[in-house]
């Protein structure tokens, strides 16, 4: 696995966690991280840019 630079939205820095084509794919994901670092749930969210539906950790 390849590991992703942070990236820089509105005032914080977001890690991308994955990128996925289908929403649903993101989605499921999204629900297992938040399962897996319920720590960290509310900072878990989808962003939605090239097509794409980002999973990204931040700020």
């Amino acid at each position: 696995m390849q590991a992703l630079a942070p990236t820089q939205k509105a005032g914080g820095i977001y890690l991308q966690l994955g990128a996925f084509s289908g929403r649903d794919n993101a989605e499921n994901f999204l629900a297992r991280m938040r399962a897996e670092f319920a720590d960290f749930a509310e900072t878990l969210t989808i962003f939605t840019r090239d097509g794409l539906f980002r999973v990204h950790a931040g700020p």
